[in-house]
């Protein structure tokens, strides 16, 4: 599972910059800090947004749990488009 947080030290690890230039980024409003913790932290979508990554806001169960709904409503469509055929057939 992905972090949701991450620390300025971490961030500069992440992009190959100093601690200095991701302050410089916050205070000049292209990254937001977390103002509900003292260390510097970032919100994980924020970070991947900025990088141009596509955020999934479906966690992986969630993901697993809706694809496993679409197959069940496909297979019932499928059901019942076999009874509407059977019974047009016994109209004709």
């Amino acid at each position: 599972m992905e972090k949701t947080l991450i620390t300025r030290e971490e961030l500069a690890e992440r992009w190959p910059f100093d601690t200095r230039t991701i302050q410089r980024y916050e205070s000049d409003g292209v990254l937001t800090r977390n103002p509900n913790f003292k260390k510097p932290t970032y919100c994980m979508e924020e970070i991947l947004k900025l990088e141009g990554t596509v955020f999934n806001p479906l966690s992986p169960l969630e993901r697993r749990i809706l694809e496993k709904r679409i197959d069940d409503l496909e297979k019932e469509l499928n059901l019942y488009k076999e009874r509407f055929n059977s019974i047009k057939m016994l109209l004709i």
